[in-house]
């Protein structure tokens, strides 16, 4: 990516920022050799992020490492207002974006309504599976692809107390997203969004790392692999019901339910190492 450059629009507090960011040749490790060193890695950059516009770039040379030109995040009707909740994150082609908001598209977008009707997010060629679209949805898909954004894996992000948040990354050739693709999609769009609440609301400071018990480690280093509860219990010579005990214990302390993202947390934290979670 070494000299390519990608403008990426930062909307919040009654401002819109059109950030032009020169993509230097990603650190992260390619895909299929080491995608999860890649989310690692990203979780470091994402947590430490001063600003929404240093977490767009760190976003944008994410989804380019995974195969994605482009990304959006955004949550509220208004991006640009001046408030806790809203925000705007995107790399989508400007003229697009521009037309987005001078039609009000994003308030009938087909892809985020269908988007919000599944648990874990939206594989854009499985569209028609969750709505029956409209002729203006039509037209929206139809100029989306005169814009190069041809397919894609849109998230659905919840918080109590807030409008949900959606996450997408898009590309311009026609592949669908595989099952691999779309679980880092997951994991970098739960990422990102955490981090973009946290700047938007003005709680921007770190959390401590958590200390885990020996046991907890163990248990969460099995769980991590793929073992059930049961398993891990016959293994360490303790009851199943102590091992969710434990597991819920560290759940709760990182506030993380999925098994993939807790693991990425410790992870970052260096309880667990890459192989650990492969």
């Amino acid at each position: 990516m070494t000299g390519k450059k990608a403008t990426i629009i930062v909307a919040h507090s009654s401002r819109l920022d059109r950030i032009a960011v020169k993509l230097h040749p990603s650190p992260m490790p390619n895909l299929d050799q080491y995608r999860m060193e890649c989310a690692v890695y990203f979780q470091r950059l994402a947590d430490s992020a001063p600003s929404l516009a240093a977490l767009s770039g760190h976003i944008q040379e994410a989804s380019n490492s995974f195969g994605f030109r482009w990304f959006t995040l955004i949550r509220g009707k208004s991006p640009a207002k001046s408030d806790r909740c809203s925000f705007l994150l995107t790399s989508y082609p400007q003229n697009w974006v521009d037309q987005v908001f001078e039609d009000d598209r994003h308030i009938d977008d087909p892809l985020h309504l269908a988007a919000s009707r599944t648990p874990h997010g939206l594989r854009w060629d499985d569209l028609g599976r969750y709505v029956d679209l409209k002729p203006r949805q039509v037209e929206t898909l139809e100029r989306a692809r005169k814009h190069g954004l041809t397919s894609g894996f849109t998230l659905p992000l919840r918080l109590d107390g807030y409008p949900n948040a959606m996450f997408s990354v898009a590309r311009k050739r026609s592949q669908a997203v595989s099952v691999e693709e779309s679980l880092l999609v997951r994991l970098i769009g739960g990422i990102a969004f955490e981090r973009a609440h946290r700047l938007v609301a003005g709680d921007i400071q770190l959390v401590a790392p958590v200390h885990l018990t020996s046991r907890q480690l163990d248990c969460i280093a099995l769980l991590a692999k793929g073992y059930t509860d049961a398993q891990i219990g016959r293994k360490l010579g303790i009851s199943s019901e102590t091992v969710r005990e434990y597991i819920g214990e560290v759940r709760r302390s990182y506030g993380v339910k999925g098994r993939f993202q807790l693991a990425l947390l410790l992870a970052r934290d260096g309880y667990l190492s890459v192989n650990d979670i492969l």
